[in-house]
């Protein structure tokens, strides 16, 4: 079987996939990727909202800053 690693920005793994081919795991990472950004920008969004309504704290500030970031990231933003 086939053992792929799918590792982050730090190239540090974050999961392996085993008994899957590597095109087969992309494949359906970028399947997904709509929806994921999706509803990565809907709980930012969310977030955001409750937060500025007097909710949330660090906590949420950080995981809003982190959506942010993966958002900006897959739109090629800054």
């Amino acid at each position: 079987p086939c053992i792929t690693d799918i590792v982050g920005d730090d190239d540090r793994a974050v999961c392996s996939v085993s008994g899957v081919s590597e095109r087969h795991a992309n494949a359906r990472l970028i399947a997904a990727a709509p929806e994921l950004l999706g509803a990565l920008t809907n709980l930012q969004l969310e977030a955001t909202h409750y937060q500025q309504t007097g909710g949330g704290g660090n906590h949420l500030r950080n995981a809003i800053e982190t959506a942010r970031a993966a958002i900006a990231k897959a739109t090629g933003e800054k």
